[in-house]
């Protein structure tokens, strides 16, 4: 896995501060923990190459900024983690994939990280062909669906999609759309027919 970058961003010294020492404390190999404002943020996200972790407090940005950093690279995985100081009404909590409270412990913390880091490593079977459930993803992809639309679709959440496609460019060395739309056509999991009829 590219190194996995953590951002923290909130207005808030202390709450950053606070994220940045429960982090710190995992040691998780190859991270690198960057603090920014949240008027930093996009051009942060733009310059990581790898996969993210983007803790957010969600006093500090509009909600249609999260679909903008999760649009930046959608070839790399980018999981939003949402903190938050009181309830937040249901359609405010729908961006973001994860959530947490500034009042949370820091085993809490520690273990939502430790579980979305297992879920961003690469499958061990990288060299495997893919499952039934990648391939799906891969029609997905080859016809232009966006991941929320193919996580509708099959019936999972978006950050699987994420992860499927992240397990995918893994196993084929393949990161874009236009790779796996070859890589499609060439497996034989859609026809050039097919291609032709979607861009109609």
């Amino acid at each position: 896995m590219k190194t996995l970058s953590i951002i923290i961003s909130s207005y808030s010294a202390i709450v950053s501060s606070g994220i940045h020492h429960v982090v710190t404390g995992l040691k998780i190999p190859g991270c690198q923990i960057i603090e920014c404002p949240p008027s930093e943020i996009i051009p942060i996200v733009e310059r990581t190459d790898g996969p993210s972790l983007i803790f957010i407090d969600t006093l500090s940005i509009p909600t249609d900024v999260i679909s903008t950093i999760k649009s930046i690279n959608p070839e790399i995985s980018a999981i939003v983690i949402g903190v938050y100081h009181s309830a937040i009404p249901l359609p405010l909590r729908m961006p973001f994939d994860e959530l947490i409270s500034i009042y949370a412990e820091p085993e809490s913390i520690k273990s939502l990280v430790k579980k979305l880091v297992e879920q961003m490593a690469p499958a061990e079977n990288s060299t495997d062909e893919l499952t039934p459930r990648e391939k799906e993803i891969v029609i997905g992809v080859v016809k232009g669906l966006s991941n929320k639309e193919i996580a509708s679709q099959l019936n999972v959440s978006v950050n699987t999609v994420m992860t499927h496609r992240r397990n995918i460019a893994s196993k084929l060395q393949v990161h874009s759309a236009a790779g796996l739309t070859i890589y499609a056509i060439v497996s034989k999991l859609v026809s050039i027919e097919d291609i032709k009829a979607e861009m109609l």
